[in-house]
């Protein structure tokens, strides 16, 4: 039997293209098995060979891989102009969204980055704080070793102008170590004794006035009553007048700063303001030395006597450092 192909005959029987342009379809393989002999081939080229007992490593043929390659970059190229056309208005309408997102991430990187730079900035100032507290603290650690150094020659100096006015009198510079529990120096105990030639009955003055005298005395301390103890009794003297009287410590006028004044002659010229001094009746007291100044008097009852007040020199509220003349009365009148 035969078919006709492509226009022409084919004759089974003599198996045998009898003209041009007829194909032979009953010689060779099928066009199947063509396919599936050159898919073997192929795939030949992949194989990976095994030696027994042992794995070898995969293997291919370098010119199918370059091959493979090639084609890939070409469909690449192909598909990046293609896609070039295609995707511009895409590009475009896509800018109108991701420009914006790019300016709100702009922000957000500024003000992340505004943060950190504050941050370092706190930092930065945080120890320069630091390093101007430690300065400061050195610095106000200096002023008060140069304050106390500054009072220690106010100190000095006002010793040495006390000294100076008691030049006439070999003295002894002594500090006040402790005092009796009233508001004032009624009586204190200073840093010097019979060690530094120091005695009983020896006079104390400071700030250019009779302070008060020494009643007890040990080998590194002394104890000193002042003026204003209601213990003490002074025969002094008006230093204009030489009229005599007496001066009687009493705590209780010294509230109003003044101490007490007594039996002063009737006949005696006395004016606020005059000084009065120690006399040379004492038995303890060195004469001359201020005591203080008349603030007030008046005429006793008896009419034979006045008395009054004085203001007492020396500060009794802000002791700190005396003198002691270590000449006593007794000697002095030799």
């Amino acid at each position: 039997m035969a078919r006709k192909l492509n226009g022409f005959s084919e004759d089974n029987e003599s198996n045998s293209i009898n003209e041009p342009g007829l194909i032979d379809i009953t010689e060779g393989p099928a066009p199947a098995e063509k396919t599936k002999r050159k898919l073997g081939d192929f795939l030949n080229n992949f194989k990976i060979h095994k030696s027994p007992g042992k794995k070898e490593p995969f293997k291919a043929n370098p010119k199918v891989l370059f091959g493979i390659l090639i084609a890939i970059c070409v469909i690449l190229i192909i598909l990046s102009a293609l896609f070039e056309q295609v995707a511009r208005p895409f590009k475009k309408a896509a800018s109108y969204l991701v420009v914006p997102a790019q300016s709100g991430i702009n922000v957000v990187g500024t003000w992340i980055s505004d943060q950190f730079d504050r941050f370092n900035t706190i930092e930065n100032l945080t120890a320069q704080n630091e390093e101007l507290q430690r300065q400061n603290d050195a610095l106000r650690a200096e002023n008060h070793e140069l304050m106390q150094q500054n009072s220690e020659v106010d100190r000095l100096k006002s010793i040495l102008a006390l000294k100076d006015e008691y030049s006439d009198y070999d003295t002894v510079a002594v500090k006040i170590v402790s005092k009796d529990a009233s508001k004032w120096f009624s009586t204190f105990t200073v840093n010097k004794g019979t060690n530094d030639g120091i005695q009983k009955n020896m006079n104390v003055v400071a700030q250019g006035g009779l302070v008060g005298v020494v009643t007890d005395v040990g080998p590194n301390y002394s104890t000193v009553r002042t003026v204003i103890n209601d213990d003490s009794n002074i025969s002094a003297v008006f230093e204009y007048t030489t009229d005599l009287c007496i001066i009687s410590g009493n705590l209780m006028s010294m509230q109003d700063y003044i101490i007490d004044f007594s039996n002063a002659s009737i006949n005696a010229d006395i004016h606020a303001g005059d000084a009065v001094v120690t006399s040379n009746v004492s038995s303890i007291y060195l004469p001359g030395l201020l005591i203080g100044y008349v603030a007030d008097f008046h005429t006793d009852g008896n009419e034979l006597t006045q008395s009054g007040h004085i203001t007492p020199v020396a500060d009794f509220d802000n002791l700190s450092e005396v003198l002691i003349i270590t000449q006593l009365k007794e000697t002095f009148d030799e």
